[in-house]
């Protein structure tokens, strides 16, 4: 089905909003599964071809590397480091909790400034049955 002529039916009323949405949904999660399944072999295609951007099928394709994280978790310091980020983020917290106002840290006296929420726009969670 094409996707813009889902689009022109919601606005024109012609299908709920809601049903196109899951149905979309359903198409995301499949094309996505299907996407990871092949994508070492689309890589593995890419490399095919000269150089690190080319075009190819209608689309300017750019090669990169992978990459990497880091990782700190079995570091004692940073461990302790982390831990502590955490009380201290769940007190400010806290103070946001309590009004928005200042509180004062039970184990030092020190006074705690409230953090600061930003809500995100609502959205729906949908799992396909």
């Amino acid at each position: 089905m094409n996707l813009h002529k889902i689009n022109e039916q919601v606005i024109n009323g012609e299908i709920n909003a809601l049903e196109a949405f899951i149905q979309l949904k359903k198409m995301v999660d499949v094309a996505t599964k299907i996407m990871t399944e092949i994508k070492r072999d689309a890589v593995d295609e890419a490399d095919k071809y000269q150089g690190k951007t080319f075009e190819a099928f209608g689309a300017k394709i750019e090669k990169r590397n992978g990459g990497g994280t880091w990782n700190y978790k079995h570091l004692d310091t940073w461990c302790k480091i982390n831990d502590q980020k955490k009380v201290m983020e769940d007190l400010h917290k806290s103070a946001y909790r309590m009004g928005g106002n200042s509180i004062i840290d039970p184990n030092t006296g020190e006074i705690v400034q409230p953090a600061e929420w930003k809500p995100n726009a609502d959205t729906l969670s949908i799992k396909i049955l």
